[in-house]
């Protein structure tokens, strides 16, 4: 007989209940799904005419809840809010004052105007930087530019003379060259902040020194309290501190801090209650002064009176580039001296004597700057004897050139950056000296009458076009340099160098 083959459908073999079953998810499924990716069909599927049938839904309109005046005003107090609002208000801010729309590139170059640009001051007025709720009545302590953000600048200021209870002791103010109505962040201290400083390693952290000796580390991330801040203890300072710089590289890098009793702390970013290293700063008493000092201390029987070495009275302090060991202090009995952190005798080592009153200010001269490394380290001094002094490491004996063109006291001199032979010094008249060492050392390049008030700081631009100061009445000032004067040409070099080594020679004594 033949041979029959069956064949069999998958579909027999299916139940037709579980696909059914199955199917039905899955169909509501692919339905909410086009009802989400296709919104708009949704709400055009409704027939024009109000007379929709029993499973049409018409779409609702979405309404926006109306806040009570007391739900609004909860919202404006908060923190979220004064936050945000805080951040946009400057990024408004600096959109604003960066670019000017009106400007009209086609329209004609008065001749005028080309040749006024040309014949303009080597020094003129950018900005002033002052805010009458904070800064008003307050007089400036220290400035410095973020080496992480050459547009920022800090400001610190002591306490205010007409103060009310409610407002701080001193403060910090972080102004930006980007916007010029408001400071970026605002920082309070407990007590008068003296010295300010802004790490190269942690850009969000801003160092403060106080005149109650503690140092203070606010956040920028945070609130305007600082963060961290020392002890008040005898294990560190328990003077004025006046100086506060971050030495070291990006792995070891430490806060090193010296306040008026000549004590020098170091201390750690990452831990602030402790300092690392102490040392007491002393330098070595006159034979005048010792032999009454032994004579003394034998008539009242005080034997433990030390006649061959008397504490310093430090009043400024500066490190070289790139060096954590070696540093300067200028002091109030007119003399700037030589230490160094580590060693088997640690403390100072020379002195330069020659000012006839306290040494306000110290620069170092940078290394890159000059050519020829035989002339030695370049220190810059200025003092309330009227004076700024120049000194080669080389000489300790005398000074290599006395200015004496200010009319009262001397409060700050800095090296330019970038042009080898300029500096800059600000004194009690309110008036800024441009010095050029190629161009003449009697006179200034350029003397600029700033301030009705006192100048007592000078901060150098990182790019060494621009020069910020502060007075004593709480503002400050930046200056840009035509760039003619601020550029150095290719002859500077030599020619500075020159001239450092004919002040090195004994026939300029």
């Amino acid at each position: 007989p033949a041979r029959v083959t069956e064949t069999y459908s998958k579909e027999v073999q299916t139940i037709a209940v579980a696909e059914e079953v199955e199917s039905e998810p899955r169909h509501r499924l692919s339905r909410r799904q086009q009802a989400v990716s296709e919104p708009k069909q949704m709400l055009t599927a409704a027939p024009p005419d109000s007379q929709t049938s029993a499973g049409d839904v018409k779409p609702i309109p979405a309404q926006l809840a109306e806040l009570s005046s007391a739900q609004r005003q909860e919202i404006v107090d908060s923190d979220e809010f004064g936050v945000f609002f805080s951040r946009a208000s400057r990024l408004v801010e600096r959109a604003l004052g960066q670019f000017d729309i009106g400007v009209d590139y086609a329209e004609k170059e008065d001749v005028n105007d080309s040749r006024r640009s040309e014949q303009r001051d080597p020094l003129w007025l950018a900005h002033r930087f002052f805010d009458s709720r904070w800064s008003g009545s307050r007089a400036i302590t220290d400035l410095c530019w973020s080496p992480k953000h050459p547009e920022l600048l800090a400001a610190s200021y002591n306490g205010k003379t007409d103060a009310v209870s409610s407002d701080p002791d001193g403060i910090v103010l972080v102004w930006s060259v980007n916007n010029l109505l408001h400071p970026e962040y605002m920082f309070h201290s407990h007590s008068a902040v003296t010295a300010v400083a802004l790490s190269r390693y942690a850009a969000s952290h801003v160092l403060g020194g106080t005149y109650s000796g503690q140092i203070l580390m606010w956040d920028m991330r945070a609130k305007a309290a600082p963060v961290q801040r020392t002890q008040r203890s005898t294990n560190g300072h328990s003077h004025p501190v006046f100086a506060v710089t971050v030495v070291g590289s990006q792995n070891a890098h430490n806060v090193v801090s010296m306040s008026r009793d000549g004590r020098l702390c170091v201390w750690s970013l990452a831990m602030l209650n402790h300092p690392l290293e102490m040392l007491e700063l002393q330098r070595k008493r006159p034979e005048r002064d010792a032999a009454a000092v032994g004579t003394a201390g034998a008539a009242v029987g005080g034997g433990a009176v030390s006649s061959g070495s008397a504490s310093i009275t430090a009043s400024s302090m500066c490190f070289p580039d790139a060096q954590v060991n070696s540093f300067y202090i200028g002091s109030d009995d007119g003399s700037v001296y030589h230490a160094i952190r580590h060693a088997t005798k640690a403390g100072v080592t020379d002195s330069f004597d020659g000012h006839c009153g306290p040494v306000t200010a110290l620069s170092l001269h940078a290394p890159a700057l000059s050519q020829h490394k035989d002339n030695g380290q370049l220190l810059l001094s200025s003092s309330t004897d009227w004076t700024c002094k120049l000194w080669s490491a080389k000489d300790t004996c005398r000074p290599l050139y006395s200015f004496e063109h200010a009319s009262d006291y001397v409060y700050d001199v800095q090296w330019s950056p970038l042009h080898p032979a300029l500096f800059a010094s600000v004194d009690g008249s309110g008036s800024c000296s441009l010095w050029n060492l190629n161009s003449d050392v009697e006179v200034p390049v350029c003397c600029v009458n700033v301030s009705s008030s006192a100048l007592n700081k000078v901060r150098w631009a990182a790019d060494g076009t621009a020069i910020a100061m502060g007075d004593s009445a709480g503002a400050v000032h930046l200056y840009n340099l035509a760039p003619n004067v601020a550029a150095p040409c290719a002859e500077d070099w030599p020619t500075f160098d020159a001239a450092i080594s004919h002040l090195l020679s004994p026939t300029a004594a």
